[in-house]
């Protein structure tokens, strides 16, 4: 009877992360994807024109974040 047992559960796991995948699948492609994008973007200056290439800055975006005194002030 352990046999039987052990084999259900593990079947039973095996269905329940058959149904899960989906789930991870899609919240996997509407949150991780975009903030990956966005990481990525964040070391271009990205243009908004059509046509126009983006050009790879680096870390000056972030240079420019840290020494904005605007930014500081928006802690309170």
């Amino acid at each position: 009877m352990q046999a039987k047992a052990g084999t259900l559960e593990k079947k039973e796991a095996s269905l329940g992360w058959k149904l899960i995948l989906p789930t991870v699948i899609i919240i996997g492609g509407l949150i991780i994807y975009p903030v990956i994008y966005n990481i990525y973007l964040s070391f271009f200056e990205v243009s908004i024109t059509p046509g126009k290439p983006n050009i790879f800055v680096g870390l000056q975006n972030y240079a420019e974040v840290i020494t904005d005194p605007g930014f500081w002030r928006s802690f309170g």
